[in-house]
């Protein structure tokens, strides 16, 4: 190796930092991932839509069931994440928020956050329907904040080791509400039909049906 290699290894990087930065090919291959995975979402806010619309759910007024939002970051927890808000409804003072993430080297998830008036106005429908989440590889969010998504015992514990009077007392005195489910990036070939699947659960779970 070069003199200048020794002496920036020393001083900078580890051998292996010095061959990433060497090779353009990573954040090339990196960005064509991103942007798969960004058209990937698109194609899903579609199908989730024309879902909502074929379905006999009655979605709460205040939500986006037409459009939906997806967008890309680089820095959750120093890693790169795209997400799909849909349907959604975010105010200062109620959150309605179905979101589908992809966040890099971890997993594929999508996420019920509740929060607010549009909290209060589900609050008993979800308590009264919250045996539908067993047996679905559910998870509860229990940490103070509901902006972290990664599923470490202090922010998220398995719904089905919950008692169901623990769980109905959690779903009647938290001031927000996160259930969440995930499949791993090897089984991107299933997203699609989980996405879905988990979407008319979550629906059913807090929405009032027109049949």
């Amino acid at each position: 190796m070069p003199f200048f290699y020794d002496v920036f290894m020393d001083q900078f990087l580890t051998e292996k930092e010095f061959e990433i930065i060497e090779d353009a090919d990573f954040l090339l291959t990196k960005a064509r991932v991103i942007q798969k995975v960004v058209g990937k979402f698109d194609e899903l806010r579609v199908k989730m839509i024309e879902k909502v619309n074929k379905s006999d759910i009655v979605a709460p007024a205040n939500l986006d069931i037409t459009k939906g939002k997806v967008f890309r970051g680089e820095n959750y927890k120093n890693l790169p994440y795209v997400v799909l808000d849909y349907p959604k409804h975010f105010s200062k003072q109620s959150v309605f928020a179905i979101r589908t993430m992809f966040w890099w080297s971890n997993f594929f998830s999508v996420t019920l956050h509740l929060e607010g008036e549009d909290l209060e106005s589900t609050r008993e429908t979800l308590i009264n329907n919250k045996e539908m989440l067993r047996g679905k590889d559910s998870w509860f969010c229990c940490n103070s904040t509901p902006w972290e998504y990664h599923y470490q015992e202090d922010n998220y514990v398995e719904l089905d080791s919950l008692t169901s009077d623990v769980l109905e007392s959690e779903l009647g005195n938290r001031k927000f509400i996160k259930l969440s489910r995930k499949i791993d990036l090897n089984e991107y070939g299933n997203l699609e039909d989980f996405c879905l699947e988990t979407l008319t659960l979550y629906l059913r779970l807090i929405a009032r049906s027109s049949g």
